[in-house]
């Protein structure tokens, strides 16, 4: 699966996937691993034998093996840029109070094969809560096996449990397996919306300026 499922344009994405958002993303959260389901065990089949799939909560000793999942998941895209990120940077963002994202590893017999990490969204025109997923991804050895595709229902649940709208994501124009994989699920695309991005020295820039050239009083 992920057979490199990543996101990073308006819905759809598989077992490696990145970037996942939904265009009125209001960052609100419950916890990291409070509102997560119970870990899922399931049968993975194997060319050896049969193996044990769990989904758990991530933990914070599990950062290192997440970092290196996201960097894996941005070379498989071939995504531009470099991962400038560093393992500690997920302790704060996934443990923090409040954390700004959650995440769940898949394991085969305890060994991490994959993971989710994804946020909290709002929709006003809903009036409801959504979940963003911004990566999912699968170790290629243990792809096609349904692994992806259980780390999506498990998000699918946790949604449903939070009376969520919608599961939403960001999907690479050119990730073809990905959007198949996306499609058969009956994800849309939303080609009406287009991704915006302010960033670097432009966002620097725009809050440099001074509320004073409109004769503005900002209390934050």
């Amino acid at each position: 699966m992920r057979q490199t499922y990543r996101s990073r344009r308006p819905p759809p994405r598989p077992s490696h996937h990145r970037r996942a958002a939904s265009r009125r993303s209001a960052r609100h959260r419950t916890g990291t691993h409070a509102s997560v389901p119970n870990a899922r065990v399931g049968q993975v089949s194997g060319t050896v034998a049969e193996q044990r799939l769990t989904i758990r909560p991530a933990e914070p000793d599990d950062v290192e093996v997440l970092h290196q999942f996201i960097v894996e998941l941005t070379k498989a895209e071939d995504f531009p840029g470099e991962v400038t990120s560093r393992p500690a940077d997920l302790i704060p963002a996934l443990f923090g109070s409040p954390p700004a994202a959650e995440a769940v590893v898949a394991s085969v017999d305890q060994e991490p094969i994959g993971f989710a990490l994804y946020y909290s969204t709002y929709s006003t025109v809903a009036g409801r809560p959504g979940i963003h997923l911004e990566d999912l991804y699968v170790r290629p050895e243990h792809r096609g096996n349904g692994v992806g595709r259980e780390l999506l229902a498990h998000l699918a649940r946790l949604a449903v449990r939070r009376g969520c709208a919608r599961l939403e994501w960001w999907v690479l124009r050119t990730n073809d397996p990905a959007l198949r994989f996306y499609q058969r699920l009956h994800a849309r695309t939303l080609d009406e919306i287009d991704v915006l991005r302010l960033d670097g020295e432009h966002l620097h820039a725009l809050a440099a300026e001074s509320p004073d050239l409109f004769n503005l009083r900002q209390t934050v």
